[in-house]
């Protein structure tokens, strides 16, 4: 697996020597409206060109990164594409796994992994703030002697960028939650994760049953483009609960004109 975008890996002749291509949410999709610094080949929808090269099915994954809120280190300097000193995540529109970031935006990419279809996510870490002292080359800046060691992930999660990339989870140490034995302790952030791959599952669930663009009828009413979708969790909710009809309607022999049914 390679970590660039198709333009990228054409532009040093690398294609055709890569099994798995797993280019970066922000350039797959953009316009010049919403983040003109980024490449002019990205002011479009360039997932077909992934297709026509051959990155379909199990060998097309993408990733978020601190491009989408800003990549400084220790605090939040630049604001991905936009360089305002007040941009946060959240008004950033790309999908975020941050914790400035409303739930929404946790649960968001994988309604995106099936509109644009993409069967594969890479995340960089889970854990990386338990990891952040003064023995780590890029946290050493932070914790000069005397000092604090490192940081608690329990009190600060912001080592990066933006607040809590890369630290999905939280080290549930005895003199913490009790026990005898340290236990990772999952992140709001992270069960949003797992909402948004459930609502994924209940697409392909639905594909399985009526068809892709039966699925589609569903999530394109969640998302329109990977820096626009639904912010009301209400109406999202409301999306599941007749994804989930559909699938039984589906079920019971209706096939494709399930969506009929509950849309």
């Amino acid at each position: 697996m390679v970590t660039t975008d198709l333009p990228t890996a054409k532009h040093f002749n690398a294609s055709g020597f890569i099994d798995e291509l797993c280019p970066l949410i922000n350039f797959v999709h953009n316009s010049r409206e919403h983040c003109s610094d980024y490449p002019s080949w990205s002011f479009r929808n360039t997932r077909p060109q992934y297709s026509a090269a051959g990155f379909d099915g199990p060998k097309l994954w993408w990733y978020q990164s601190c491009m989408s809120e800003g990549c400084s280190l220790g605090i939040n300097l630049t604001g991905g594409c936009n360089h305002s000193s007040e941009h946060w995540p959240c008004q950033s529109g790309w999908p975020s796994y941050m914790i400035d970031a409303p739930a929404v935006m946790n649960r968001a990419m994988s309604w995106l992994s099936y509109l644009y279809d993409v069967t594969g996510e890479l995340y960089w870490r889970a854990n990386f703030v338990d990891n952040c002292n003064r023995d780590d080359a890029i946290c050493s800046r932070f914790f000069p002697e005397p000092g604090p060691w490192g940081m608690d992930s329990w009190r600060s999660q912001l080592a990066q960028g933006g607040n809590g990339d890369g630290q999905l989870t939280y080290p549930g140490r005895p003199e913490v939650i009790g026990g005898k034995s340290v236990v990772p302790i999952a992140s709001l952030r992270l069960k949003q994760i797992r909402d948004g791959l459930e609502d994924l599952e209940y697409l392909y669930a639905l594909e399985d049953i009526a068809g892709r663009e039966a699925a589609l009828s569903f999530v394109r009413q969640l998302a329109t483009n990977t820096f626009t979708y639904m912010r009301n969790v209400s109406l999202v909710m409301d999306v599941r609960m007749r994804l989930g009809d559909a699938i039984e309607v589906a079920t019971k022999g209706f096939g494709s004109s399930a969506t009929e049914w509950v849309l």
